[in-house]
């Protein structure tokens, strides 16, 4: 019976250890299934992370593309487009991309793919403007000089001269106009900034040469304006004399009578700042500079020049070595206001015809070259003088090449600048060059007329067959904006219009210019937008 007790407790223990064995190995199992379990699960979330990471990853690189102006074309490549920002005078207007108007109207920012586009440009009550424009990966085109005038305009009188005029001019900042009657010393100057046009008249009894009984009989030679509108630089001529009159338009008692003051006859007067108190004048192939608030002229700053022509205080010019006969050349030089000399650019044979100019745009010079018929532009920042400085090294290094020996439609006979610097007019007779400083592209055309007259920084016009026309630089967009014929057909007195400077205020807002009769003229102004 003990035995039997016995082999009963044994098998019990037997049993309770096979449970305890068993359990354990459920134990171990599931903790083997639970660590499986985590694994996976963290494997699930590095993929889930590693994906997220890789899908944001594709998200910013796609946008990044997109916004550097990449896409995928329609046959699977991907390209890159163009970013073209439209801007108009006045706002406002439709834009049409094209055949395709956008929801947006100007000023507007839009990705062109590269290629060739038609541009329009319309506003109730305006004319239209159009233009076909060619579009470059990953470049920036700002088409910001589109100007839509107002139709159906009114005409106003502003002011009556009856005599015949001496001369009219009107101010580069487009906000005064200057005028006189043929023998007069009684000048006249109009503000013309706001709506409300306010005159003066200037006594200049006491300035101006060649004064003969009361009456002014020299002749107005060149006039040029300060960028403030404050000074007018004049050449005038009286019998074989020629003298330069700085005349302060504010106060007329510190005007300068230049010649006389400094005792020279003066080639050649710039303006070097804003508001005329510094002047760049070449006497004698001698280039100085002249401080009109202490009167007071430099050293002679370079020799042998021949022209001088200027951006502000900095001057490009072209002198002549004159040490040796037979090895005589043109050499073109800049010169930065401050510096002890002026430093060669370039040097070009004698028989050669030789155009230069300088302009400034968004902080940069541009020294422009015509030779014969190439033209070559280099943009940067001028060359510091150094004397030292050896006659092989490359001073233009820091230059970067817009235009490289560009072959011109003909030889050009004259080179300009428009007024903000951003085109490079070269022109022969009515073939216009042009050159976008900004893009470096060439414009060449025929224009109506040989005078090169700037409306705005971007638009140029012409009085012709009694007709004022407008085109912007590169020969588009050729409009007729005011007329005369029909009125002198259909009246006997009815005035023409006179080729007198024509000018857009500043404020965008009024056009000015003046009509001519038999007894005299008549200044007359619209109102071109809202």
């Amino acid at each position: 019976m003990i035995q039997g007790i016995i082999y009963a407790n044994i098998e019990k223990c037997v049993i309770i250890l096979k449970m305890a064995k068993k359990k354990q190995i459920q134990q171990i199992g599931f903790e083997q299934h639970k660590r499986r379990r985590k694994k996976k699960q963290l494997v699930k979330v590095l993929v889930a992370e590693i994906s997220m990471v890789l899908a944001v990853a594709v998200i910013v690189v796609i946008a990044l593309l997109s916004t550097m102006g990449f896409f995928v074309s329609s046959d699977g490549n991907i390209e890159q487009s163009g970013l073209i920002q439209i801007h108009s005078l006045p706002t406002g207007a439709s834009v049409e991309i094209d055949g395709d108007t956008l929801f947006f109207r100007t000023n507007v920012s839009r990705t062109l793919p590269s290629g060739d586009h038609y541009i329009r440009l319309s506003r109730e009550g305006y004319d239209t403007w159009e233009k076909n424009v060619t579009m470059y990966p990953g470049i920036l085109i700002r088409l910001y000089y589109p100007r839509l005038f107002l139709q159906d305009r009114k005409t106003e009188k502003v002011a009556q001269i009856d005599a015949e005029l001496a001369f009219y001019s009107a101010s580069n900042d487009r906000t005064s106009a200057l005028y006189a009657e043929v023998g007069a010393v009684e000048w006249h100057f109009l503000n013309l900034e706001g709506d409300e046009v306010r005159s003066a008249d200037l006594d200049l009894s006491e300035i101006l040469p060649g004064i003969e009984e009361g009456k002014f009989m020299g002749e107005v030679k060149t006039l040029k304006w300060s960028g403030d509108g404050d000074h007018a630089l004049i050449q005038i001529q009286h019998d074989s004399e020629k003298e330069w009159i700085l005349l302060n338009l504010k106060d007329l008692k510190n005007s300068l009578n230049l010649t006389k003051v400094f005792g020279m006859n003066f080639d050649e007067v710039l303006i070097a700042d804003g508001a005329a108190n510094r002047l760049f004048v070449l006497e004698n192939h001698h280039v100085r500079r002249i401080n009109t608030d202490d009167q007071a002229i430099s050293r002679v700053l370079l020799n042998d020049v021949l022209s001088i022509n200027n951006s502000g205080s900095n001057l490009i010019y072209t002198s002549v070595t004159t040490k040796d006969s037979l090895d005589k050349a043109q050499h073109v030089g800049v010169y930065r206001d401050g510096d002890k000399g002026g430093t060669t650019i370039a040097t070009v044979p004698m028989g050669d015809r030789l155009l230069v100019a300088i302009s400034s745009y968004y902080d940069n010079n541009y020294l422009t070259l015509v030779v014969n018929d190439e033209m070559t532009i280099y943009y940067g920042k001028l060359p510091v003088y150094n004397e030292k400085e050896s006659a092989d090294k490359n001073i233009l290094e820091n230059f970067t090449v817009l235009v490289e020996n560009q072959k011109l439609a003909v030889t050009p006979e004259r080179l300009n600048t428009s007024p903000g610097g951003e085109y490079i007019v070269a022109r022969k007779e009515k073939q216009f060059m042009v050159v976008d400083a900004e893009t470096g592209a060439l414009h060449e055309y025929e224009a109506p007329t040989e005078s090169l007259n700037w409306l705005d920084d971007s638009m140029v016009y012409a009085v012709l067959d009694n007709e004022l026309k407008v085109w912007d630089f590169d020969g588009t967009n050729q409009r007729v904006v005011v007329s005369r014929k029909k009125a002198v057909a259909d009246t006997e007195n009815a005035q023409t219009l006179a080729k007198q400077p024509v000018m857009i205020t500043n404020n965008n807002k009024w056009l000015y210019y003046l009509t001519r009769a038999e007894k005299g003229y008549s200044i007359l102004r619209e109102q071109i937008r809202d």
